[in-house]
């Protein structure tokens, strides 16, 4: 499924009848929680299976996991590829639009990194 900004624009555009909504608001529900951040920074290192994700997800459940991954495919960040056979076998990779978050989270974390370093310098200087 390619990426098409009219489908994600009509899918988020109104939060309710009067109210639409911002570019802040569609990063939100894009990535904006733990959950969501944490299962597409796994999918970068390629595609998982369901169990894979539920162990590489520390602290996450069945039930968050599920509702995260069906919202993000809803929403074409990721993909949902079901092998035939007698075990079913279900796996999940990123689209082209969720590899572009790629350098986007990259510079997030590495933020954060860098945030975390001065704050405990400055805490260290302290008396």
């Amino acid at each position: 499924m390619l990426f098409d900004v009219r489908i994600l624009y009509n899918r988020l555009m109104k939060k309710n009848e009067n109210e639409f909504l911002t570019s802040f608001d569609i990063i939100q529900q894009l990535c904006g929680d733990k959950w969501k951040f944490l299962t597409i920074c796994n999918l970068f290192n390629g595609p998982k299976r369901f169990g894979e994700l539920l162990y590489l997800v520390d602290s996450i459940t069945k039930k968050v996991l599920t509702e995260n991954l069906r919202a993000l495919e809803d929403i074409g960040i990721l993909n949902r590829t079901l092998y035939p056979g007698k075990v079913k076998k279900v796996e999940y990779s990123l689209t082209p639009t969720g590899l572009s978050l790629k350098p986007i989270f990259h510079g997030l974390v590495e933020w954060g990194v860098s945030y975390f370093s001065h704050s405990q310098e400055g805490k260290s200087k302290e008396p």
